[in-house]
């Protein structure tokens, strides 16, 4: 199966290349409040984003956060016998997001957070948390004070602050947190009150949420989906090393409304496509190429496989003014430049001359967008298949399609193949019914793959 779902419980964490965060403490801007819980992740997104971390801002914007259970109920699971960790968010190496579920009397060990920032909401429920400091002369761990965390309570904390246990000591009551870890950490220290060598303790997840929250809703961009293109200074990134980090990297570039052209292309050159990460997602059809939905990404971009067959290639199309990166990720394909038709020669229906033809081998990044023109990509060889890793921001449902003989267009529906790794059954729009004396016959509406 492909890498991106839900994992097995006590499914371990993977080691990522973490990006350095710093982090201040200043005075709090103004911010638009979240409004549910999409939104909530969508504006930690951009604060992570910044290169200087402002821990007030994070706390009061998740202060202004009013808890809706049903935004968050369907990605938080109960154990009888521990309690659980659900991760719900990865922001490219800088944090994590995760709701944890306490059913009751349950408690964390007393445990440091290896040199991690935590941010913690209450969503439900109450929790106690105890702080605790090691006293030199016996090693033995002592109370410092203690915390009651009522609902809509934001707590944080760092290991200046001492260590800590977070506990559930209701015996009729679950309770649910939202947290926030940046960097995000794969183990901790664990202690024990009466003192002694502290335990060594690897972190997992039990349950992953982050691909079915990322489906759940289309406004984790918030509600302002302007996407500003301009060509910047590429910044240091973590090369991505599995689709998974693709996503990630590429929800990471399309969480601001200015997005970098070349930081893109570089990140997506950086990707060296290891065929087991996206076999997956690839089908191919002996009469069209096709289109693989692999993530519907933020509002701002999607991420599509494109699967072409032998000799297969596209029509002659625009881009409804989305902006367009391509990855070869196997094979060869061509790419051949066109202008758009003037009125002179529409009036004239002149043919359409290409202006330029470029071979896209395998690692190589192509981008285009509809001020630089119109475009037709096929696979020329008889003998290999292609595959092509596709970002469009923003995504688009239809096109225009041209004749090459005298530049006439047609609008043409976008369809995908396969969502997720499961096909997709057009009936319509792609078929319409025509009534012909009382006869139904069906008309095929043009559809573009590409």
């Amino acid at each position: 199966m492909a890498t991106l779902g839900i994992a097995q419980s006590g499914n371990p964490l993977q080691s990522n290349e973490l990006s350095a965060v710093h982090f201040t403490e200043e005075g709090v801007g103004e911010f638009r409040k979240p409004e549910n819980f999409t939104e909530v992740v969508s504006g930690l997104t951009k604060l992570f984003s910044e290169k200087n971390i402002n821990i007030n801002h994070v706390k009061a914007y998740l202060n202004s956060y009013d808890v809706k259970k049903e935004d968050w109920q369907n990605f938080v699971t109960f154990d009888d016998n521990k309690y659980t960790r659900n991760l719900i968010w990865e922001g490219n190496g800088k944090f994590n997001i995760m709701l944890v579920g306490w059913n009751k009397n349950q408690a964390s060990s007393i445990h440091d957070h290896s040199k991690s920032h935590c941010f913690m909401k209450m969503l439900d429920g109450k929790l106690t948390e105890t702080v605790y400091q090691i006293n030199k002369e016996s090693c033995k761990l002592e109370t410092k004070r203690k915390y009651q965390l009522e609902k809509n309570t934001v707590a944080y904390t760092n290991d200046s602050f001492g260590l800590h246990r977070i506990s559930n000591n209701s015996a009729n009551q679950q309770a649910v947190s939202l947290h926030i870890y940046s960097p995000p950490f794969q183990s901790c220290q664990q202690f024990e009150e009466d003192g002694g060598k502290p335990k060594h303790c690897e972190m997992t997840y039990t349950a992953l949420f982050k691909e079915q929250f990322s489906r759940l809703e289309r406004g984790l961009v918030m509600r302002d989906h302007k996407v500003n293109f301009s060509e910047g200074t590429v910044s240091e990134f973590a090369t991505p090393q599995t689709m998974s980090d693709v996503v990630d990297g590429l929800m990471h570039f399309f969480s601001t409304n200015d997005v970098n052209i070349n930081q893109v292309r570089a990140f997506m050159e950086s990707y060296e496509g290891d065929k087991n990460q996206w076999q997956d997602y690839a089908l191919f059809d002996q009469y069209k190429y096709t289109r693989n939905l692999i993530h519907e990404g933020n509002g701002k971009f999607n991420l599509i496989l494109v699967c072409w067959n032998k000799t297969q290639s596209s029509s002659i199309h625009d881009h409804s003014n989305s902006h367009c990166f391509m990855k070869m990720l196997d094979g060869s394909l061509s790419e051949t430049l066109y202008n758009w038709p003037t009125d002179e020669e529409k009036s004239s229906n002149a043919a359409m001359m290409p202006i330029r033809s470029v071979q896209l081998k395998k690692g190589s990044v192509a981008y285009i967008n509809d001020s630089i023109g119109l475009h037709r990509v096929g696979n020329k060889s008889e003998v290999q298949g292609a595959v092509s890793l596709h970002v469009y921001s923003p995504p688009f449902q239809m096109c225009q399609s041209f004749n090459e003989k005298n530049g006439g267009k047609m609008n043409c529906t976008v369809t995908y193949h396969t969502k997720f790794c499961e096909k997709v059954n057009y009936v319509s729009p792609l078929f319409h019914p025509v009534v012909h004396s009382h006869k139904y016959c069906f008309q095929l509406v043009s559809h573009i793959v590409c």
